[in-house]
């Protein structure tokens, strides 16, 4: 029957039980025997080995082991940002159990858990209202959906959004106030949306019309009151024809030669004349376009707003904004952008390029495994901006070995060692501990077809030799060392620095720091090593 030491009292037991029968201890966690993986007791097999588990497996693991991993565990919380990280993390935190501020830990995990869920809940609720503002035409609709927009204030589109509600409102309130039989009400109507399009003329014509009207009840016969109408009605032939007239003739025509910022003045001028407002759209439209082919997106973009209902002008703000984040690296932000305008134009085409434009990010600063996750997702077929997908792919397949070494690494065995051999009979006393280990590497394939590798590894080592176990506890240091060598090919040995080799095998990294001082002391030599297995996942 097989036997396990307990990690509290040090005494031996059958590994049948789930407690020590010494002191009653429960080890929260275990170490599986192939990889030395953390794992629970419940587990039937090893979750990353597959290793299967039974009495004679059991491995309670150390409450040294369980502290090293709980401080991966906090590193790795200092740069979680997703719900699945998080989760993930708290995941860990189980299989460890109750040590050192596990706790504390699991509620900062619960915490960021819960904030990205209502984070994810918002943007839902976001995007309800966005299709809401897309689909409808009514005016208290809308205008209940611009008051609901103020609480999504610095979310991604809600400028586009909120202009391109504000315009359909207005376009909304200036549509039922031409209609509207009653004077007052549509005055009130054109006066709530401001100086949009004509709706300050609009005004001004119906008190005008409301005016003659109480001057035609106290009209009084005679030659002097006939001459004013009559001179009033010359003005206001003037006002609202011939000068209205000009304006509309001088539009059209700066519009036919290209001059959109002219046609749109001279046709907001022209209001209330023939299809002088079907052309201050159409001149705002195209002049978006204009503005589009000269990269001035910023400017497009509220050109298009301007064109309000005109075609297809609100897809084309979200259009324009693509292209400007796309400009700015914003890769994310441009793909919802382009995904937003529906179809229109290139915006299918051009969320392809968003993602691979990240990827291409992604090869260039040398995290070959993401870039070519992030490629295989794409149409192998596709190009864009002098980038092709089918070559990048070639490249990152002649160079698989980098591309498997590139990323980050998770120490499954790492231990130091200081040791003290005497001279004359080679008889020798050491001290061994368990500690913590990190590397990151990346890989940069240059123009010459050489690779730069660069990381960085993380690790512990002794520093001094004592008989005191309390001594060589202290003289003991946690150290840094800087990758960075360009080959031709992948080495099965690269150095790092002195004392400091690695070497490459598939899924496998070790790293060794191994110094033998034999000039510390005229008896004794001193050997100070640490030794670091290193495995991932490779999942590309």
């Amino acid at each position: 029957m097989a036997l396990i030491k307990c990690t509290k009292c040090g005494k031996s037991y059958t590994s049948q039980l789930d407690a020590c029968p010494h002191c009653n201890y429960s080890p929260s966690a275990y170490v599986c025997p192939e990889c030395h993986s953390l794992c629970r007791r419940t587990d039937g097999a090893c979750k990353k080995c597959g290793m299967p588990f039974n009495h004679q497996t059991f491995m309670p693991a150390p409450a040294k082991y369980l502290l090293a991993q709980l401080e991966k565990v906090e590193k790795a919380m200092a740069v979680a940002t997703k719900y699945e990280q998080w989760a993930a993390l708290y995941n860990r935190l189980n299989v460890i159990g109750d040590i050192g501020n596990s706790t504390e830990l699991k509620e900062i995990c619960i915490k960021n858990v819960n904030r990205i869920k209502a984070e994810n809940n918002k943007k839902r609720e976001y995007n309800k209202l966005i299709a809401l503002i897309d689909s409808s035409d009514s005016v208290d609709v809308l205008a209940d959906c611009l008051n609901r927009l103020e609480q999504y204030k610095g979310n991604d589109g809600y400028e586009a959004a909120y202009n391109k509600c504000r315009v359909k409102w207005q376009e909304a309130v200036y549509n039922s106030a031409a209609y509207e039989s009653n004077p007052s009400t549509a005055k009130e109507l054109y006066s709530s949306i401001g100086d949009y399009r004509d709706s300050k003329d609009r005004i001004a014509a119906i008190e005008e019309e409301e005016k003659n009207k109480i001057k035609k009840k106290k009209r009084k016969k005679g030659i002097i009151a006939g001459a004013a109408v009559m001179c009033g009605a010359v003005a206001l032939l003037i006002v609202f024809l011939v000068i209205p007239r000009t304006n509309y003739i001088q539009g059209v025509e700066a519009y036919e030669a290209g001059n959109y910022t002219l046609a749109i003045e001279k046709f907001k001028n022209a209001s209330g004349y023939s299809n002088a407002e079907e052309y201050l759209l159409m001149s705002y439209y195209d002049y978006g376009d204009s503005l589009l082919k000269e990269k001035k997106y910023s400017e497009a973009s509220e050109s298009y707003i301007s064109a309000g209902t005109y075609k297809d002008a609100a897809k084309m703000v979200n259009y324009a904004l693509g292209m400007e984040a796309i400009e700015n690296k914003e890769f994310d932000k441009a793909y919802s952008y382009f995904e937003s305008a529906g179809g229109v134009r290139k915006s299918k085409r051009m969320m392809n390029a968003c993602k691979l434009l990240e990827a291409e990010d992604l090869y260039q600063q040398g995290h070959l495994g993401e870039a070519k996750n992030a490629f295989k997702a794409l149409p192998k077929k596709f190009k864009y901006n002098g980038i092709s997908v089918s070559k990048r792919l070639d490249t990152l397949a002649r160079y698989s070995s980098f591309v498997s070494l590139c990323g980050e690494w998770s120490d499954v065995d790492a231990y130091m060692e200081v040791r003290q051999t005497y001279r004359d009979d080679g008889s020798s006393h050491y001290w061994y501990s368990t500690c913590a280990a990190d590397m990151k590497i990346t890989c940069k394939i240059q123009k010459n077809g050489k690779v730069l590798i660069e990381g960085r590894v993380d690790f512990s080592l002794y520093t001094e030799y004592s008989s005191l176990k309390s001594i060589v506890a202290d003289g003991r240091k946690d150290v840094g060392y800087n990758i960075s060598e360009t080959v031709s090919s992948l080495p099965n040995g690269l150095y790092i620095a002195d004392y400091i080799s690695m070497t490459v095998n598939g899924s496998r990294v070790k790293v060794t720091y191994y110094n033998n001082d034999e000039n510390a002391s005229r008896y004794f030599s001193y050997l100070y090593m640490t030794k670091m297995n290193f495995s991932k996942d490779l999942n590309y």
